[in-house]
């Protein structure tokens, strides 16, 4: 949820009412107290997204942020996305690209490979402070990738059909930014665009 930043982002968008959840108390508080944040147009849970406080087939669109990746047995969430979503509802993962995110201080190191083949095809964990708003995480986030085909197997086998695949990337304009250039020197992201199929 950071604070309620997606959830603003998709009323913005033309949401009519959006569920915004996260396992932080801090972070949900935060979100219901943010200026912009109104209870005629969202609504801050603080629950995890495997046990959604929201009724079976009554959601059009999930978007997800950062999974896999954060969290113990991921395709459990996958399923309750499923449970959650109207057939024809639409389920949107923004991750971590499992082929190329490396730690922060990887990234620009021409020497650093990032990872080997045993660590892609197994399970490999990228652990470090998270900056939101020029402020630093007091605990390291902890992150764990599984290889791609992993990934995509955890959305099948929890009844999701891929529809669409996109690296998001710098764009021209702030790839001329050192800021952009330090921090986004490879791929990182990897959005996945979901529907269900059974």
């Amino acid at each position: 949820m950071r604070e309620g930043y997606l959830t603003r982002a998709l009323v913005r968008r033309g949401a009519e009412f959006v569920h915004g959840v996260d396992t932080c108390a801090e972070f949900a508080a935060a979100a219901r107290s943010h200026p912009e944040a109104h209870p005629q147009t969202s609504v801050f849970h603080l629950a995890d997204v495997a046990d959604l406080p929201v009724a079976d087939r009554s959601v059009d669109l999930v978007v997800a942020n950062r999974l896999p990746h954060g969290i113990i047995e991921p395709g459990k969430r996958f399923r309750e996305f499923a449970r959650v979503l109207r057939p024809s509802g639409r389920l949107i993962v923004l991750s971590m690209h499992p082929c190329f995110y490396v730690a922060r201080a990887d990234r620009n190191r021409p020497e650093a490979r990032g990872f080997d083949l045993d660590a892609y095809f197994g399970t490999r964990t990228v652990e470090q402070p998270f900056q939101v708003a020029g402020k630093t995480s007091p605990a390291a986030s902890v992150q764990t990738f599984f290889s791609l085909e992993d990934h995509v197997r955890m959305l099948t086998d929890a009844g999701f059909a891929v529809t669409g695949l996109r690296e998001p990337r710098p764009t021209a304009e702030q790839r001329r930014d050192p800021w952009w250039r330090e921090n986004f020197p490879r791929p990182l992201f990897l959005l996945l665009d979901c529907v269900r199929f059974r």
